[in-house]
């Protein structure tokens, strides 16, 4: 009878190799360490967002720019905020890859993707149905809007002009090219960078440590005092609360980001409407 030759069991036997690649290894917001690296990048958001705050309003309303031609003044503006909010985004990509994920996945910007979070947090029904979305959307705009009249008929009644809409004009001119730069700026390019730093960051920071009605409307006075405009602080304050409700019930800032520009469209078309008028 003639030995089985079998394998030798022995320290030195070698084991086939895997064939499995590791999986990237992503945080949930609400462990200790991700909570951790989340709440380092909203200090320097935070204190990124101070600097560029008191940068910006500085050189805006600086005396050597007002030297410039009316073209120069236009254009020295729009670069002047064009790369403060390319800081903030640069700021905003690197929290992303503090946090090891990618911007779209850590913002919630991927479309088509399940909004169940790594906790467990169930979808909301408004994240999976577009219709619901725009409807809340549109509901928040029209209210915004009438919040908006009372209270520049409010003011109006007591004397106080200062801060209006209209001065949106003064930044960029009531030229066709002012239109265009005010509508990439103040429309376009504002609205993304905003609700990213505001809703996407802060609030979604906040929301682990205090209670959600309180981390919105915490986040909505920062977003008030972020714009430097005391007429227009109790609009941006609910302009805040409902991008912030939109953020939290939506499970994503698509439609926060959409309601912040439908609402700076309408300041924008109202102030040009009444220059042109």
């Amino acid at each position: 009878m003639q030995p089985t030759n079998r394998p030798r069991q022995g320290a030195h036997s070698k084991k086939p190799a895997s064939s499995a690649k590791p999986q990237k290894r992503t945080l949930s917001p609400n462990t200790p360490v991700a909570s951790l690296r989340l709440g380092s990048g909203v200090i320097y958001m935070t204190v990124l967002l101070a600097i560029a705050m008191l940068l910006s309003a500085g050189l805006l309303q600086n005396q050597l720019i007002g030297l410039m031609p009316q073209a120069g003044q236009s254009g020295m503006r729009a670069i002047i905020l064009f790369v403060v909010y390319l800081i903030e985004l640069v700021a905003l990509s690197y929290c992303a890859y503090r946090h090891r994920e990618k911007f779209i996945d850590f913002f919630r910007l991927r479309l088509g993707a399940s909004e169940a979070s790594a906790s467990g947090e169930e979808s909301s029904p408004y994240s999976r149905t577009g219709w619901s979305s725009a409807g809340l959307v549109l509901g928040f705009l029209l209210g915004l809007r009438l919040f908006s009249m009372g209270w520049t008929l409010l003011t109006d009644e007591i004397g106080w002009r200062i801060g209006r809409t209209a001065d949106v004009l003064d930044l960029f001119g009531k030229t066709n090219v002012g239109l265009i730069v005010t509508v990439l700026l103040v429309v376009v390019l504002a609205p993304i960078v905003e609700e990213l730093v505001f809703r996407g960051l802060m609030q979604r920071w906040l929301s682990t440590h205090i209670p959600t009605v309180a981390s919105i409307a915490l986040t909505s006075i920062l977003f008030a005092l972020y714009h430097l405009s005391f007429w227009a602080a109790p609009l941006n304050i609910a302009l805040g609360a409902c991008a912030g409700y939109l953020s939290h019930r939506c499970k994503t800032l698509y439609p926060a980001i959409v309601l912040h520009m439908l609402y700076n469209a309408t300041l924008v078309i109202a102030a040009f409407y009444l220059a042109s008028a």
